[in-house]
């Protein structure tokens, strides 16, 4: 398995000028590895870092395939992962039944949310 996955990836990101501290985030996302989904809400919380400033980041690091973004559904009704994961939108079916709490949600793409697998 690669390690330093994202130290290679600093010098791009600092080139970039982004608003943020890359050592602190390339530090962070070291904990992560191949195979990992990293949610650019844990990022924001621990780093207490602007949403748009991690979108940003995250969008970078997928420009440069060191991740790749799939949207997880989540249920309205229970508030939990359903285990329905995609990664285009196109792809998410007009209609999904939550395993969790049986909802039948007929609008999955509004409760869709954007998680980065590390590859």
């Amino acid at each position: 398995m690669q390690t330093n996955i994202f130290a290679q990836a600093a010098t791009m990101l600092r080139k970039k000028n982004i608003d943020a501290d890359i050592g602190r985030f390339v530090d962070f996302m070291d904990h992560y590895q191949a195979g990992d989904l990293i949610y650019p809400s844990s990022v924001h919380r621990e780093l207490r870092m602007d949403v748009a400033t991690v979108y940003e980041l995250m969008g970078s690091l997928t420009a440069q395939n060191y991740l790749t973004p799939y949207l997880q559904i989540h249920c309205p009704s229970c508030q939990k992962y359903t285990g329905y994961c995609y990664k285009t939108i196109g792809e998410i079916p007009a209609e999904i039944f939550c395993p969790n709490c049986s909802y039948a949600d007929t609008c999955a793409i509004n409760h869709a949310i954007v998680v980065y697998l590390v590859d």
